[in-house]
């Protein structure tokens, strides 16, 4: 029973990738995969620390639909953002096809995310905050 995260964004330290696939190390448990999908200045530094970790795969930005592809497979979208964001179009498009999210909680996320109804929320760049959400939904 693997559980299929998608991260579908800039590859910038901003949005963050990197306290994200840092975040995923910690995990006691190895039943996961994470998709990284898009492109930024931080491509080379997210798959240099992710290579030692064949459970997380990258993959370019290529279209929206190609997204919604990706996203009706996931089982949850991961939205990390340490910085402040209004309306990720990201989270819309995971809950148009159903994907609930795990976004960080700043800016103008948590308005779009009701906790454990469509989601979860994290506290930004909070590594504990975040594993254990994702320990509760993979385990």
């Amino acid at each position: 029973n693997t559980i299929h995260f998608i991260y579908i964004g800039q590859i910038e330290k901003h949005k963050g990738i990197l306290f994200l696939i840092k975040t995923f190390y910690q995990l006691p448990v190895t039943s996961y995969q994470l998709l990284i999908v898009g492109n930024g200045s931080q491509l080379n530094n997210a798959k240099a620390l992710a290579e030692p970790n064949p459970r997380i795969k990258f993959h370019p930005w290529q279209s929206k639909e190609k997204d919604r592809k990706f996203l009706k497979q996931a089982d949850y979208l991961i939205v990390p953002s340490l910085c402040y964001e209004n309306s990720p179009t990201v989270i819309f498009e995971a809950l148009k096809v159903g994907t609930p999210v795990i976004a960080s909680n700043l800016g103008g996320i948590p308005e779009l995310i009701q906790d454990r109804i469509n989601g979860y929320l994290f506290t930004a760049g909070d590594e504990n905050s975040l594993k254990n959400i994702l320990k509760k939904v993979i385990i």
